[in-house]
């Protein structure tokens, strides 16, 4: 079973960036990060999108595809 959550945290840490730094490059709260890490909250559309650049990878990336 994929998991995004572990995906977006892989990401995350291969660039070595906190949730902190994450939650400002995508104008969310850090906490928000985590719920997403988590597994707690699917982020919207449009915020994988911005996960998808931020990181420089493709949607696909991001959902598993």
């Amino acid at each position: 079973m994929y998991d995004l959550g572990l995906t977006i945290k892989q990401l995350r840490k291969k660039q070595g960036w906190t949730q902190t730094m994450l939650a400002e490059k995508l104008h969310v709260s850090c906490c928000m990060v985590s719920k997403y890490e988590l597994g707690y909250v699917i982020p919207p559309f449009e915020t994988l999108r911005n996960i998808a650049a931020v990181f420089g990878v493709t949607l696909d990336t991001i959902c598993g595809m």
